[in-house]
C-alpha cells in the first residue's frame, strides 16, 4: 500500500502540521497537495493536504476542532488516482494499523480494557468518565463536592478559607486570637439572617438578625461554665397542643418532701461551679414529668457518666401553684374558724 508515516506530527486549528523526524519533499515520499492525512488520535481524524512547505511542514485545507498535540502518529495515502473502493479500502488499512499501534487504548466497545492514560491535554468531561478540570479545588468544583481543606464553592454553599472539613466536621478556625470563629447564615442579597460565633474567652453566641430592616437582634449566650443567658425564654404552652391534662394533687405534701440545697456541680472533668437547686432523683419521686434525661455528664469526682438526669425548673411551678392554693384553702378555713370563734366570744 502507497503510504508514508515516517515520524511524527502535531497539527494546529490554523491549518499547519508540523513534523517531527519528518521529510515531506523528498521525491520518494511522493507527498503531492490532494493527499489524504490521517492522523493517529482516538477517534482518527482525517485530513486532506493543501500545501507541502518544506520538509518538516504541511498545510492542510482545514484543520482541527481543538489543536493535536506533538508525537502524534500519522499516515499519509499517497495515490493519487483512486476508486472509491480502493479509497475505502486503503482507509480502512490505515485505521487497521493505527488500532495495532495505539496500544493500551481500548480498541471498541466498552472502557473496561482502559489501565492508564497519558499524554492528556486536556481534561475527560464529567460524561467522559473524569472531571473536567486540571487540579482539585476544580474537580470538587464541577462534581458539587467540598474541599477537604479550604476552597470556595461557587454554587449554593459558599465556603471561606477559614472553614475546614477533615473526616466529617466542618470547623470555622478564627483568623486570628483577637478574632471571633463564625457560621453566618444570610439571605439572598448578603443580608444575616442569623450567626452563630464564639471568642477566646469560653463564651459562644447565637443572634438571630432581622433581614427586613437589616437590624441586629438580641443574642443568647452560652458560656463554658454551662450558663445560658436570654432576655427571655418562652415554652409552649398552649392549652391547644396538650392532651390528658390532669391537676396535680397533694402538691403541698409533695413540695414538702423536696429539699433545697446549694453545692457545686461539676460540669466539666476538671470545673465544677456552685449552685442552687433540688435534686432530681427527689422530683422524680414526687413529679416525674419534671425530670427530663440530659444526655452525658460527670460524677463528682470527674468520671463520666450517662443518661444524667435533669429538673425542668419550670414544670415545678405547677407544684408551686397547686400548692399555693392548697394552702390558701387551709388559710380560709383558719380565718372562718378564728371569725366563728369571735362572734361566739362577743356573743
Amino acid at each position: 500500500m502507497p503510504i508514508y508515516k515516517s515520524g511524527t506530527v502535531s497539527i494546529g486549528t490554523g491549518r499547519t502540521v508540523s513534523g517531527a523526524g519528518t521529510s515531506f519533499t523528498d521525491s520518494a515520499a511522493g507527498i503531492r497537495p490532494g493527499h489524504t492525512l490521517i492522523a493517529g488520535t482516538n477517534p482518527v481524524q482525517v485530513f486532506q493536504i493543501a500545501t507541502v512547505n518544506s520538509a518538516m511542514q504541511l498545510t492542510v485545507t482545514a484543520g482541527p476542532a481543538a489543536n493535536i498535540p506533538a508525537g502524534t502518529t500519522y499516515t499519509i495515502l499517497t495515490t493519487d488516482a483512486l476508486s472509491a473502493d480502493g479509497l475505502a479500502a486503503q482507509v480502512a488499512e490505515a485505521i487497521d494499523y493505527f488500532k495495532a499501534s495505539i496500544g493500551g487504548r481500548a480498541s471498541a466497545g466498552g472502557n473496561g480494557d482502559i489501565t492508564s492514560l497519558s499524554g492528556l491535554t486536556t481534561p475527560l468531561s464529567i460524561k467522559q468518565g473524569g472531571h473536567g478540570a486540571k487540579d482539585a479545588a476544580g474537580a470538587c468544583l464541577n462534581l458539587g463536592a467540598l474541599p477537604v481543606t479550604g476552597g470556595r464553592l461557587s454554587g449554593p454553599l459558599t465556603v471561606a478559607s477559614d472553614v475546614i472539613s477533615s473526616a466529617g466536621v466542618m470547623f470555622s478556625q478564627a483568623a486570628s486570637d483577637g478574632q471571633n470563629a463564625h457560621f453566618w447564615m444570610r439571605g439572598p442579597g448578603g443580608i444575616s439572617r442569623a450567626v452563630l460565633y464564639s471568642n477566646r474567652n469560653g463564651q459562644a453566641f447565637l443572634r438571630v438578625d432581622d433581614e427586613t430592616s437589616n437590624a441586629m437582634g438580641y443574642q443568647f449566650v452560652m458560656n463554658k461554665a454551662g450558663v445560658f443567658q436570654c432576655a427571655s425564654l418562652a415554652q409552649t404552652s398552649d392549652t391547644r397542643s396538650k392532651s390528658e391534662k390532669q391537676q396535680v394533687m397533694g402538691a403541698l405534701d409533695k413540695l414538702g418532701r423536696l429539699t433545697g440545697y446549694t453545692y457545686s456541680l461539676r460540669v466539666t472533668k476538671e470545673t465544677t461551679v456552685r449552685g442552687a437547686g433540688v435534686i432530681a432523683q427527689d422530683v422524680e419521686q414526687v413529679l416525674p414529668e419534671a425530670v427530663r434525661i440530659a444526655g452525658e455528664g460527670f460524677d463528682e469526682s470527674g468520671a463520666p457518666i450517662s443518661n444524667i438526669k435533669g429538673v425542668d425548673y419550670s414544670a415545678l411551678s405547677a407544684l408551686y401553684v397547686e400548692a399555693f392554693k392548697e394552702l390558701n384553702a387551709r388559710i380560709m378555713v383558719l380565718e372562718a374558724a378564728h371569725a366563728g370563734t369571735s362572734t361566739l366570744e362577743e356573743n
